[in-house]
């Protein structure tokens, strides 16, 4: 349990770290042209996907931890229980 703490821990960790980078960015006035701009913007809009995505889905610490801390049934478990409440989402 402890181990899924922690990663998810470092998934939301990694998550703020990157809006702060965001918001340094707008803040300090590096952005110089429209370009800027737009990459900026662009970078901010990824950020808000994932957000609004599944932060703790494929690819993330705690997935991964996840799969190396369950046993087989307990994974297929949770990947049931995962789709039946998840479902409304991916629709």
């Amino acid at each position: 349990m402890q181990k899924l703490l922690i990663a998810g821990h470092g998934d939301v960790k990694r998550f703020l770290d990157r809006a702060d980078e965001l918001k340094a960015i707008f803040v300090n006035g590096t952005i110089q042209d429209q370009n800027d701009f737009v990459d900026w913007a662009k970078r901010v809009m990824q950020l808000r996907g994932e957000r609004d995505a599944d932060q703790f889905g494929t690819g993330s610490l705690f997935a991964k931890t996840l799969k190396k801390t369950l046993s087989r049934d307990q994974f297929f478990n949770y990947c049931q229980w995962r789709r039946l409440t998840h479902a409304d989402e991916s629709s």
